[in-house]
C-alpha cells in the first residue's frame, strides 16, 4: 500500500509546527525545552495523521535529528515502511560504519532503486532546536546488490522517494 501523500502531509504539517510555533520566537532563541515539549506532539499528529488509516499493528516513525545518535546505539528498523526511489538511481548517503556513528561519508553515494531494500529508521534533520526540514528519510540498507552495504544506515531525500506499508512486516500484539 503507498502511504506517500501520508507521510508528505504529515511532514509538511509537522515541519510548519515546529518552525511557526515551537522553534523560537521572533529573536530566534533557541530553547531545548521547546524540543523536548515538541516530542510528544510529533507523536500524536503522526498517530492522528497517519496511524489513524492504517492497520492495527502499525508503528510511529520517529522524529531524529544529527544529535540524537547515541554511540554503539542500533535503531529499530521499522520493517513495515519499505522505502523505495522514484527514479532508476537514489542519491544516498550512506553510513561509515556499522553500527553508525553519525558519519554519513561512505563512498557510494547512489544505488540502484531495485536493487535495494530500504527500510524506515526515522524522519531524519541536521538540528534539532534550529530550522526543521524533515528533508531525509533514516532508514537500514536490508539487501543490495553490492553485499558491503547490507546492515548500514543511508539518509535519502523523502521528495525522492515512496514510501509503501508492507503488511506482511506488521505484528499484531
Amino acid at each position: 500500500m503507498d502511504i506517500t501523500d501520508h507521510i508528505l502531509k504529515f511532514r509538511n504539517t509537522v515541519r510548519f509546527l515546529w518552525n511557526e510555533h515551537f522553534r523560537g520566537d521572533s529573536q530566534n532563541i533557541q530553547n531545548w525545552d521547546r524540543h523536548e515539549v515538541f516530542i510528544p506532539v510529533y507523536d500524536a499528529l503522526f498517530e492522528a495523521t497517519v496511524l489513524f488509516d492504517l492497520p492495527s499493528g502499525s508503528r510511529l516513525i520517529p522524529e531524529v535529528s544529527g544529535d540524537d545518535r547515541l554511540p554503539g546505539c542500533q535503531k529499530q528498523v521499522l520493517r513495515e515502511y519499505r522505502i523505495v526511489g522514484t527514479d532508476e538511481t537514489l542519491a544516498t548517503m550512506i553510513s561509515r560504519n556499522i553500527p553508525n556513528d553519525g558519519a554519513w561519508d561512505h563512498p557510494t553515494k547512489f544505488v540502484k532503486t531495485a536493487s535495494v531494500d530500504l527500510r524506515a529508521l526515522s524522519l531524519y534533520d541536521w538540528d534539532e532546536i534550529g530550522f526543521r526540514d524533515y528533508r531525509y528519510f533514516e532508514v537500514r540498507i536490508i539487501s543490495a546488490k553490492q553485499k558491503n552495504l547490507i546492515g548500514r544506515d543511508a539518509l535519502v531525500e523523502a521528495n525522492a522517494c515512496r514510501v509503501i506499508l508492507d503488511e506482511s512486516e506488521i505484528k499484531v500484539s
